[in-house]
């Protein structure tokens, strides 16, 4: 939350991988702070900074090191409010076929959709990421153009840690 000075109190939640999480909770308990309102262990909030914190196990929150597991990082991220909206922007189109001849029944369903991804303070570059990105693409920060004059008007930041 330093990293936002005196905008740390625009960042909202926090989004981790479940070894952060339970390492934070674990120095709580080594350094005895588990008693602030009898919540700290299962809400997290003076190790969150009173904070909500996400906890998902995504691949994406991991930075493997291939052949040294101890150099594996976690991002954690610290996100303002709609620092990411989603929003479907064409009715999806969903088929379905019957196939017969089969030895059980089967049906072959096929759709087709489209989104728009916002992401505050930044503009998606067409030229390095294409016009349709995929995961991959949408996880990569160079493909995103900074919009904003002041790093703190940016969607949150990434803590890396061990």
């Amino acid at each position: 939350m330093a990293k936002f000075g005196d905008k740390a109190s625009r960042l909202e939640v926090f989004v981790m991988h479940s070894k952060p999480y339970f390492d934070l909770v674990k120095q709580a308990l080594s350094d005895k702070i588990f008693n602030v309102a009898d919540v700290v262990v299962y809400k997290g909030n003076v190790a969150t900074f009173g904070k909500p914190a996400i906890v998902v196990d995504s691949a994406s929150l991991v930075n493997l090191v291939a052949g040294s597991p101890s150099q594996t990082t976690y991002d954690t991220l610290a996100l303002v409010q709609n620092a990411a909206e989603v929003a479907e922007s064409e009715e999806r189109d969903i088929l379905s076929q019957p196939i017969t001849g089969q030895e059980n029944l089967v049906d072959r369903i096929q759709g087709e959709y489209a989104f728009n991804l916002r992401v505050k303070g930044c503009q998606w570059d067409t030229t390095n990421g294409g016009v349709n990105p995929t995961d991959t693409a949408l996880g990569t920060s160079t493909n995103w153009d900074m919009v904003v004059s002041d790093v703190k008007l940016m969607p949150g930041v990434d803590v890396k840690t061990k």
